[in-house]
């Protein structure tokens, strides 16, 4: 039983304005000739903007904790610097995935998500744990989505910085965000 399908339907819906989808689409990591298979590759349909992300499609439940939340990030960190080398991506097919989301994001505000029964999605102890791993894992390029139902906004974000949504399309400091990163600081002589 698939129980992702309808959550990779409604993110492909929310995409599909700006990007041509690919549901379990195969990757190949580079320089381990490893396979994985990413929920869903979105390619840019800007030529501008031409980006190929990743997205890593949970189901959350009510038992949701800091640990299936952790194994998200992890699971999408895996998909930055794969190379696509699936048939259905024509064009992209052997380009390199610039970033990864997971979808959708958790609930970070004060009183967590609630399901129909008021109880939370994780423990609020579990909260601060969480957003700093978000933090960290922006500079691996995986970051979180974020849909407002009520303004129907949709968005991607790395760590803090929102590079992407449905009405504007992608932000000017997105290419910045989305190219190869450095990790670790820089030593300077003063």
């Amino acid at each position: 039983m698939d129980i992702e399908a309808s959550a990779r339907k409604k993110l492909i819906s929310l995409l599909a304005d700006s990007f041509d989808c690919i549901e379990e689409c195969q990757l190949n990591l580079v320089g381990f000739d490893e396979a994985l298979r990413a929920d869903i590759v979105a390619l840019s349909k800007s030529e501008a903007d031409p980006w190929i992300l990743a997205f890593e499609v949970k189901v959350p439940t009510e038992k949701w904790e800091l640990k299936q939340w952790l194994n998200a990030l992890r699971q999408a960190g895996n998909y930055p610097n794969c190379r696509v080398v699936d048939e259905r991506a024509r064009s992209a097919n052997g380009g390199l995935i610039n970033a990864s989301f997971i979808y959708p994001e958790p609930n970070l505000s004060r009183w967590g998500e609630r399901d129909s029964q008021s109880s939370r999605f994780y423990r609020s102890h579990d909260i601060e744990p969480l957003r700093g791993a978000i933090l960290l894992a922006q500079h691996f390029k995986v970051g979180t989505t974020n849909y407002v139902s009520k303004r129907n906004k949709f968005s991607l974000k790395l760590g803090t910085d929102p590079i992407w949504d449905n009405s504007s399309g992608f932000r000017k400091k997105s290419a910045s965000l989305l190219v190869q990163r450095k990790i670790g600081s820089t030593k300077r002589s003063v």
